[in-house]
């Protein structure tokens, strides 16, 4: 591996490719990559970075308490019927511009279907005492309409 190529890749932001770039080269004689087969392998890298990188800060962003999925769900503890679920994980509901709110008493998965069903949309948690905090906070700082602005740029913007 050249380091004058890992540190060219580096400089372009090219981290992906950059840790994809040694795996690659070992394998290229083994799986007889062409010139056009070693790219692609390269580029397939960089992607599954920026996804990965992307995932994480709209995770972060998001500003969920913890990161959920439907794979760890369990279905028999929810009133709600798996198919009425799935149907909300397809985010179905986004697309069409509609709001979705949770409801219900502590530890009954408001939160963990939130998080699973952001299907990689930008969009913000919150609750309900910390939303309406945070709008006193604006309203008494004599910014109001700060937070409007702001969840605009999200998809969906809130979990209760």
């Amino acid at each position: 591996m050249s380091i004058d190529n890992l540190a060219q890749l580096k400089a372009l932001n090219l981290f992906g490719m950059a840790a994809a770039l040694a795996e690659i080269q070992v394998e290229a004689p083994r799986l007889a990559l062409t010139l056009d087969g070693y790219l692609h392998r390269l580029i397939d890298a960089e992607i599954a970075y920026s996804q990965a990188r992307s995932l994480c800060y709209q995770l972060s962003a998001a500003k969920f308490p913890m990161h959920r999925d439907l794979v760890g769900f369990v279905w028999q503890e929810s009133p709600l019927a798996q198919a009425q679920i799935q149907q909300l994980a397809s985010a179905a509901f986004m697309e069409e511009a509609h709001n979705l709110i949770l409801a219900g008493g502590a530890g009954t998965g408001k939160t963990y279907l939130a998080t699973a069903i952001h299907q990689g949309k930008r969009v913000r948690c919150y609750n309900d005492v910390d939303l309406v905090n945070e709008l006193e906070r604006e309203k008494q700082a004599g910014k109001t309409g700060r937070m409007a602005r702001t969840l605009i740029q999200v998809e969906c913007g809130n979990c209760r």
